[in-house]
C-alpha cells in the first residue's frame, strides 16, 4: 500500500501562513522525519509514500527541492495548474523542464496536469450538463461545468505540459478531488490520462484508475497527522 500526501505552498515562517492548506518548511521536514521513523518501526498501514505538491508554487524550487535527498524522500509528484506557469510565485517552463530532465538524479519525480484554471470538474449529485462550449472557466469549487468545459480543463492542461516537456503526460490531479462518471467517460473517450488522483483520504492499492490522496493541513500537528494516517483504510474497489 502507498499513501499520496498533498501539499501546497511551503513557506519559510509559520507567521506567514494564511491558508490551512499551506505549511512551513519546518513542518514538512518534521512530517517526513516522522513518516520515515514510523515506516522503519512498521507502525503505518502503508509501505511507501509520495509527496504531491499542488499548483506548481515556486517554493518547491526554493525550499523543498534542495532538501529532498537529505530528507530521504523517494517519490514526488508536481501537479501543475497550466495558467499559473511562469507567473510570480509559480514555477516557470524552464523549472519544469529542469525537474523533468533531472528526475533520475532526484527522488522519482512525476509532472502531472492539474487543469488550466482549477475549477471543480463535477458537483456532488448534480449531472454534468451535456455539450456546451469548449472554453476555459475561472477558479472555483462551486462552478458547474459542461462536458466541453470539463474536456477543456483536462485536454488543454495536458497539451500545455506536453508542449513544455516534449513527451506525453499521463497523470492528472483532479481539482478539489471532484469527479463523476462523466469525468471518467470524457477521459476514456479522448484517451487523456492513465492515472487520476482525488482527495478521498484512503490508502492507494494501485488497482484503480482514480488514486486516492490525503491533504496535509497546518491545523493538525505532525503527531495528529501521523495518528490519522495510522487509521486509514485501503480504497474500495469499483469493480
Amino acid at each position: 500500500m502507498k499513501i499520496h500526501l498533498v501539499f501546497h505552498d511551503i513557506l519559510e515562517n509559520e507567521k506567514d501562513i494564511k491558508r490551512k492548506i499551506d505549511i512551513s518548511f519546518s513542518y514538512l521536514r518534521s512530517l517526513v522525519e516522522a513518516l520515515n521513523r514510523n515506516l522503519a518501526e512498521d507502525t503505518l498501514p502503508f509501505s511507501s509514500y509520495c509527496l504531491h505538491f499542488d499548483e506548481g508554487y515556486s517554493s518547491f524550487k526554493e525550499r523543498v527541492f534542495p532538501y529532498l535527498q537529505k530528507m530521504q524522500v523517494n517519490e514526488v509528484l508536481l501537479a501543475i495548474r497550466a495558467n499559473g506557469i511562469g507567473k510570480p510565485g509559480y514555477l516557470t517552463e524552464d523549472d519544469l523542464r529542469f525537474f523533468d530532465l533531472n528526475a533520475k538524479q532526484m527522488p522519482k519525480t512525476t509532472i502531472a496536469a492539474h487543469s488550466v484554471s482549477h475549477p471543480a470538474l463535477a458537483q456532488k449529485d448534480v449531472p454534468t450538463p451535456k455539450g456546451g462550449i469548449y472554453q476555459d472557466r475561472s477558479f472555483g469549487e462551486d462552478l458547474l461545468l459542461s462536458e466541453q468545459e470539463v474536456y477543456f480543463q483536462m485536454n488543454e492542461s495536458k497539451r500545455k505540459l506536453e508542449q513544455i516537456l516534449n513527451h506525453e503526460v499521463k497523470e492528472f490531479v483532479l481539482p478539489f478531488g471532484a469527479y463523476n462518471q462523466t469525468t471518467l467517460a470524457i477521459n476514456e473517450e479522448h484517451k487523456l490520462f492513465t492515472t487520476l488522483y482525488a482527495a478521498t483520504n484512503q490508502l492507494d492499492s494501485n488497482e484503480e484508475l482514480v488514486h486516492p490522496t490525503f491533504d496535509i493541513f497546518n491545523r493538525r500537528t505532525v503527531q495528529e497527522t501521523i495518528e490519522i494516517l495510522q487509521s486509514l483504510k485501503p480504497q474500495k474497489s469499483s469493480q
